[in-house]
């Protein structure tokens, strides 16, 4: 899906451009949330089979309570490579996540493209600031 110039932040933030996630809420200064690297492997001839695999469930996974963001990307230094970047509002939030349908389903299909083992890394932090 193309997105039109000014759109970026409204994508990242797990948002379309119609409107705000019914769970979204306003992250503000000082308050605790999770972070989630996740970075994977496949065959390069996998790598859009792979995307659009997390691209089919990413409306629902976005509309997640506790769900600031959820990007999947191809990383353009590895051929081989994608990645998703989440924001969950909690830990408990991304653990319901982790047990989710729309989880289980796209890890049905990921696992047996992966070359190795996903790397997932997770991360507490505090919001600082924002700069728009």
């Amino acid at each position: 899906m193309a997105r039109q110039a000014g759109d970026w932040q409204s994508w990242v933030m797990g948002r379309d451009v119609a409107g705000t996630s019914p769970h979204r809420r306003q992250i503000e200064k000082g308050l605790p949330m999770l972070i989630a690297h996740v970075r994977f492997r496949v065959v390069e001839e996998d790598r859009q089979k792979a995307l659009d695999a997390l691209m089919a469930n990413a409306a629902a996974i976005r509309a997640m309570k506790g769900c600031l963001a959820f990007v999947p990307f191809l990383d353009p230094t590895d051929r081989q490579g994608l990645g998703v970047l989440h924001e969950w509002q909690s830990g408990e939030d991304f653990a319901a996540y982790a047990a989710s349908p729309a989880f289980v389903e796209t890890a049905s299909i990921l696992r047996p493209l992966m070359t190795a083992a996903p790397v997932s890394r997770r991360f507490d932090a505090r919001l600082i600031e924002t700069v728009n």
